[in-house]
């Protein structure tokens, strides 16, 4: 499983799920890989129309981006996604295996290409 943490509020982050995350979801369409998203979204949880209107606003984004992946709101203060997920920050890749024990964690500096984010340590 790949899961690509992304924030909502940044340029890059959205050019990288555009441009390398539906990319690879496409390029490894056949094989038993997972692809996922994980929005970084700072949104006050407790004003529903501020909610909706980040939701809309993310969905906006995947539906440019072509993505069809499964995406998650992230809304959690920072000290607690960090600790829960093991992102440092974003855009960040983390990778699991069958037994959904994180392998490897890339920056997008880092995993240039799908083919050497995925392949065995």
């Amino acid at each position: 499983m790949v899961v690509y943490l992304w924030g909502d509020y940044s340029v890059p982050d959205q050019k990288w799920l555009a441009e390398k995350v539906v990319g690879m979801q496409e390029r490894f369409a056949k094989q038993p890989i997972i692809f996922m998203t994980v929005c970084h979204s700072p949104v006050d949880r407790d004003d529903p129309k501020q909610l909706e209107k980040q939701r809309m606003r993310i969905l906006e984004v995947l539906t440019r981006a072509k993505a069809t992946l499964q995406t998650f709101l992230l809304d959690e203060d920072d000290e607690v996604w960090r600790e829960k997920l093991g992102f440092v920050s974003g855009p960040t890749f983390n990778v699991y295996d069958a037994r959904s024990t994180k392998v490897r964690t890339f920056s997008p500096t880092d995993a240039d290409t799908g083919s050497r984010m995925l392949s065995p340590s």
